[in-house]
């Protein structure tokens, strides 16, 4: 005779999809917040105004189009350090962005956003200072002032 199974297991599968789905869903405001700059958090937060880092796509759009391209040059200059920037969330610094191989923090002189990407920046650190926003499929030839902080949405 066969033993029945736990609840738990019939209903284990069922709150991990609903979990799922919920971290997928669009609701305007990142989806995960971070502790530490590259590494997402599996658990969905709620923007709180603070200055922790935020990371997780809140894309709706195709993520090859969810980018900012810094150069550190004006005029999208490739031939000097530039790098794709192409994780959504909320960086305080760029000292240690997603797969960059150098500090970004007041040196990107241009950028290009992708066509499914909104990018805040600020022209201090923890989203002080000046904001300004850059739009979707925007390019910036000349960045005034410099990013020293920004938020990448999608």
């Amino acid at each position: 005779m066969a033993t029945p199974r736990p609840r738990t297991l019939l209903i284990a599968p069922l709150a991990i999809g609903v979990v799922l789905l919920a971290g997928c869903s669009d609701n305007g405001s990142p989806s995960n917040e971070g502790t530490s700059p590259g590494t997402p958090s599996p658990v969905p937060a709620q923007t709180t105004g603070s200055d922790d880092e935020t990371f997780g796509s809140t894309s709706s759009g195709s993520d090859d189009e969810c980018y900012v391209h810094l150069f550190d040059a004006n005029d999208f200059d490739e031939t000097d350090d530039n790098f794709k920037l192409t994780e959504p969330g909320r960086y305080k610094d760029l000292a240690d962005l997603p797969g960059a191989d150098q500090d970004w923090t007041d040196e990107a002189d241009s950028a290009k956003v992708g066509t499914s990407a909104t990018v805040t920046i600020w022209s201090e650190p923890n989203f002080e200072g000046k904001e300004s926003t850059l739009d979707p499929s925007s390019e910036h030839a000349a960045l005034d002032p410099e990013p020293s902080s920004l938020e990448l949405t999608c």
